[in-house]
């Protein structure tokens, strides 16, 4: 059940509703006043994550609260129209803005939801896709991970809260960082205004929450709209952006297991080794101008 409350600022008086329903509600957010400040994207994001709060295993309640500033009074203006990009492909369909997918420990490839099948037939059509690892926090979800770039052979761009950007994990068996494509550069790569006119992206998959670099949550957002995937295990929301598509609440190791068992392209595109090349050549610079220096 969904509790929308007003709340209606007056001289007279002040309806203070923020958290009034306390504990008793799954979910509450606080919706910012009306403005074309404000993308539209934002508050279907928020109501979808309230869907999937109230639809979710314990099912209950969600409180949204709709702030409205001085409702007597008379003070029309024009919006500006900005506030509704990037919602071409809503429009066009009566699918939710994010899909939000709950996993259950019984599901496989063989009997996933349909919304898990969508999800694995988007990854062979994939031309121009990147493999996001954000915040990733045990060692075995690592080489959870490490196995699904292996499997998938996409561009792996690492965050530094990933615990795979120095592949201190990979030390020890120095000879199979070959079957991977790291992209450690694309973040300096992005200062080039060449190489971010260049790149376009039709599929990410994120592995974990938060991306701490600025540069490739703006390229990424400039490509939208695209299948953007993320996984991880808990149910909140982190989209900054507001360019999810599919959210996928499960383990690292169930999403990959699911995934190994699907057939995917096992060839290394024109697209991977591009962006591999592109990142040695920034190393080779940044290398060079620091020797430099010295």
């Amino acid at each position: 059940m969904f509790m929308l409350s007003l709340v209606l600022k007056q001289h007279i008086k002040f309806l203070y509703q923020v958290n009034h329903f306390g504990s008793f509600v799954r979910f509450i957010f606080n919706l910012p006043a009306p403005t074309d400040q404000i993308p539209a994207k934002m508050v279907l994001t928020t109501l979808n994550s309230a869907v999937h709060w109230a639809t979710s295993s314990p099912c209950g309640p969600v409180h949204i609260n709709c702030p409205f500033r001085e409702p007597l009074e008379s003070s029309p203006c024009r919006w500006l129209s900005s506030c509704l990009s990037g919602l071409d492909l809503w429009m066009a369909n009566a699918e939710p803005f994010t899909k939000y997918i709950h996993m259950q420990l019984s599901h496989t490839c063989l009997n996933a939801p349909g919304e898990m099948t969508e999800v694995l037939n988007l990854i062979p059509r994939a031309n121009n896709s990147l493999l996001l690892f954000g915040a990733i926090h045990t060692e075995d979800e690592m080489w959870a991970a490490l196995l699904l770039a292996k499997h998938l052979q996409w561009p792996v761009v690492a965050d530094i809260l990933s615990g795979l950007r120095l592949r201190k994990l990979l030390t020890s068996f120095p000879d199979i960082e070959r079957n991977f494509i790291f992209v450690d550069n694309l973040d300096h790569a992005l200062l080039s205004d060449s190489v971010k006119g260049w790149l376009e992206v039709d599929v990410v998959i994120q592995i974990g929450s938060r991306i701490t670099s600025k540069r490739i949550c703006q390229i990424i957002e400039d490509c939208a709209p695209f299948s953007y995937i993320m996984v991880d295990k808990h149910p909140h929301r982190h989209d900054p952006t507001q360019i999810v598509t599919h959210r996928i609440q499960t383990s690292i190791f169930e999403f990959v297991g699911c995934v190994l068992k699907a057939a995917v392209p096992h060839t290394r595109s024109l697209w991977s080794t591009s962006l591999q090349l592109l990142s040695k050549m920034v190393l080779i610079s940044v290398m060079k101008s620091y020797f430099l220096l010295w």
